[in-house]
């Protein structure tokens, strides 16, 4: 996630709105201005208008697309008027394009800048003839968090350190009601989830393995060096080990991680310093110096350091079929962007173009990757084209998690809750598993019944604790615990956490989910119409319990040999009072079934419709046989090519003529366009009363 947006909730003429584009790499900032006739008419206008041709628009400029919206708004000539700004990111670098007096902020943990000049009575606004349009662009600072926010909001006093404490949407309408000047306001911060962990969204996968470093910096710094080798291709399929300590001494020093790559097993030292550094290349006798603005700071050479670990490190089993060479290397990494590093000899002589000593490396993060990579090429192999395979990185990762898990419990029978519920980590469902937990067919122990045991790996790349972490993550349990009642949802038994290791214990449910069930059951259209009928009826009991599932699709579907669904997998779900999810569950979301606003990550926008949307996809595939359209893409353009694409998609799900509407409604781009949960469930009743 990178653009996060709010905007106030329950407000009379509410001129504010945050658009963003399904791609997700533009945000518009919308501000009716109060003279207009109607603010919230001119608001929904330009959404429109956006939504419609957000096709077309994505081809063009910033400055393109405020001027085509200026032509709509002047052409429908109803004294629409606003302010507005268009933010696009592209790579590194946001290029903004305002009309009006939107703010656009760079905080850091220093102060508050604003990037834009800033009037409380701009002269110029979208809806007149002659508008004034100022453009620009900045580079991303990886120190800062930036805002973006209509004139409702005063922002003048905000500090990074504010961020700590606001983890979750209550906590952000709750902090932007405190400094609110007007009842109207609406705001994007981004990268959103840099305020809540140092995983970055952009990455292709999850790259940690095993607990990282408790420390914040360190945990910064071991994310900048996953973000420089993502960067880099030819380190693709790399992984960090964490947790891991090796013995120096008759005593043991917990490692900052280990780089398993293509281009070898790399020992890290991670060093937050900064200013203008010295490390001598000798290693003993001379200690690493840094002079910041006067103020000098030393320590030992951390080349002792990693030269005292390497021996125990190299002959660890797991790295047992890798050559020496190819495992006996060592980094120095200065991870503080104002770290200017310098090698010296023993006596203290700068060493140009020193980037080694013997095989531990010296770098910066922007460096890293080339510099291994030079030494591969020079030092081991010699001007030959091999690497570490994938498969060799994986196996290593694969032998590391298992010696971690021998270490602390029996690896053929592992028990949670003080024995209440046992597993066997064989009995794993390969079909069930995803990225972001395992799934364990495990048992009560107490009844001899079967349950399902989730197992979450704790990354600790979050920000704050290992506890803060786990309850980001165990959403599902607080979910469930709401819906106990419902027959239609899978039970929640109870949770545990030991050590890095969160467990959430669910009922055991026997059955196929809706997408195995649709290509082996030879079901009736009635049956699938039944079963409609009970998703609709699971969507009103969320919706009573403020709950959004969101991620609703045939595989989060169970349906029983009795032909009853169950809703599954709650790992996803909304819950205002929990911090957004983290990037890894993200990438679960399936695009073919998300609601446009949940892909916009507008937080305002989220309600059930987004589960209506997402049941309608279902309701399509179930009846029609396959989806009519697999993203919002390619949405759009059918219903631009075929005005009648609904009453099409009717007749091919078999419904009666009203279905028509009814399916347009459910499946539109607006969620208030969507019909309530009462109103979708007489929509299938009507359906199923035509068909009788």
């Amino acid at each position: 996630m990178f653009f996060k947006s709010f905007v106030s909730k329950n407000q009379i003429k509410n001129g504010d709105a945050i658009w963003m584009s399904i791609c997700g790499n533009i945000c518009i900032i919308i501000d009716a201005v109060s003279i207009s006739k109607n603010p919230e008419h001119t608001k929904k206008s330009i959404i429109e208008f956006l939504n419609e041709e957000e096709n077309e628009l994505l081809t063009h400029s910033n400055q393109e697309m405020v001027e085509k919206i200026n032509d709509y708004l002047v052409q429908k000539n109803d004294d629409m008027l606003a302010s507005v700004c268009i933010l696009k990111k592209l790579d590194n670098i946001i290029h903004y394009s305002s009309v009006g007096n939107t703010q656009i902020l760079k905080i850091t943990s220093a102060r508050t800048l604003s990037l834009i000049a800033f009037s409380n009575q701009p002269e110029s606004v979208l809806g007149m003839p002659n508008i004034e349009i100022i453009s620009g662009s900045f580079f991303i600072d990886n120190d800062a968090v930036y805002i973006v926010a209509t004139d409702g909001l005063d922002f003048k006093e905000f500090k990074l350190s504010d961020l700590d404490n606001l983890k979750n949407n209550n906590d952000w309408y709750s902090f932007a009601n405190k400094i609110k000047k007007e009842n109207d306001w609406s705001f994007c911060i981004f990268p959103f989830e840099k305020t809540l962990s140092y995983e970055n969204y952009e990455w292709p996968y999850f790259p940690f393995i095993g607990p990282q470093e408790e420390y914040e910096h360190e945990k910064d710094g071991l994310a900048k060096i996953a973000n420089a080798l993502f960067s880099d291709p030819d380190f693709n399929g790399f992984k960090i080990l964490g947790g891991a300590e090796i013995a120096v001494k008759n005593s043991f020093r917990k490692l900052d991680g280990i780089l398993v790559s293509p281009f070898g097993v790399v020992l890290l030292e991670l060093k937050d310093w900064y200013g203008d550094i010295e490390v001598p290349i000798e290693g003993r006798g001379r200690p690493m110096r840094a002079n910041f603005e006067g103020s000098i700071h030393t320590d030992t050479s951390p080349i002792v350091k990693i030269n005292e670990a390497m021996d125990d490190f190299t002959s660890w089993s797991i790295f047992k079929d890798i050559e020496l060479q190819e495992k006996r290397i060592g980094a120095i990494i200065f991870t503080h962007k104002n770290s200017k590093i310098q090698c010296v000899d023993g006596a203290g002589n700068p060493l140009e173009g020193m980037y080694k000593s013997g095989n531990i490396l010296i770098s910066n993060v922007e460096h890293f990757p080339q510099t291994l990579k030079q030494y591969w090429k020079n030092d081991i192999s010699k001007g030959k084209k091999y690497r570490l395979s994938h498969e060799k990185i994986e196996s290593i990762c694969d032998s590391y998690l298992s010696n971690e898990s021998s270490h602390s419990i029996d690896a053929s029978n592992i028990s949670i809750k003080n024995g209440k519920y046992s597993f066997n980590p064989k009995d794993k469902d390969e079909n069930l598993s995803t990225e972001y937990y395992s799934l364990y067919k495990g048992i009560d122990t107490r009844k001899n019944k079967p349950v399902w045991i989730k197992e979450y790996e704790l990354t600790t790349i979050s920000k704050g604790s290992l506890e803060e972490e786990a309850n980001r993550i165990k959403r599902e349990a607080d979910a469930l615990q709401d819906l106990n009642k419902s027959h239609n949802v899978q039970d929640f038994k109870d949770e545990d956490q030991i050590g890095t290791k969160l467990y959430i214990v669910l009922e055991y449910i026997d059955g196929f989910t809706l997408q195995e069930f649709l290509t082996s059951a030879n079901a009736t259209h009635s049956q699938k119409l039944e079963i409609i009928y009970e998703l609709a009826l699971t969507l009103k009991e969320l919706e009573d319990e403020s709950v959004i599932h969101r991620a609703l699709n045939p595989k989060n579907i169970i349906i029983t040999p009795e032909k009853k669904p169950i809703l599954i997998n709650f790992e996803l779900c909304k819950l205002d009072f929990l911090p957004t999810l983290p990037p890894r569950g993200r990438r679960l979301l399936d695009s073919a079934y998300e609601a446009r606003e949940v892909n916009a990550n507008a937080s305002s926008d989220i309600s059930i419709a987004a589960d209506i949307y997402s049941l309608g996809q279902i309701i399509c595939e179930m009846l029609r046989g396959s989806l009519l359209f697999s993203n919002q893409k390619e949405r759009m353009l059918i219903a631009k090519k075929d005005k009648n694409w609904h009453i099409t998609l009717s007749t091919e799900c078999k419904l009666p003529n009203i279905a028509a509407n009814h399916l347009k409604s459910i499946l539109s781009n607006d969620p208030s366009s969507r019909p309530t949960v009462d109103e979708l469930i007489e929509y299938i009743k009507s359906w199923v009363g035509e068909e009788n």
